[in-house]
């Protein structure tokens, strides 16, 4: 039995709307403007996440214009030819290359992205 001061709890609100499709079953607007902010691993991770999202990621160059690779095991494993395809990304616009325990590339291969992407800089922080 309740207690008198007992009442019975109001239905569940209605869900909320579903944000608007983009077309073709695209990813949505704002999903794309927050991939600038995600770091390089959450980067790769996202575009393993399904097709649609890898070809996002892969087709915007202005995504792999900062590169920064310091912690493992990402670290740890990317090679020369990785580096470069991972650069390579940038469509010869890389801006900064950040590399911290990267011992499997050599200055050989940073020399090649250096030749793939004339505008590269240095950022002082």
């Amino acid at each position: 039995m309740l207690p008198a001061t007992a009442t019975t709890s109001a239905a569940p609100p209605p869900p909320p709307p579903p944000l608007p499709a983009s077309p073709g079953g695209e990813p949505h607007a704002a999903l794309l403007l927050s991939l600038a902010y995600l770091p390089l691993r959450e980067l790769l991770s996202c575009a393993g996440a399904c097709r649609r999202l890898r070809d996002a990621v892969a087709g915007d160059p202005l995504l792999w214009r900062r590169v920064a690779v310091a912690a493992p095991p990402l670290a740890r494993r990317l090679t020369d030819e990785a580096l470069l395809a991972l650069t390579g990304r940038a469509g010869g616009t890389l801006r900064s290359l950040r590399l911290l325990g990267c011992t499997r590339v050599s200055d050989a291969g940073l020399l090649r992205v250096v030749e793939r992407n004339p505008g590269i800089t240095e950022e002082k922080g």
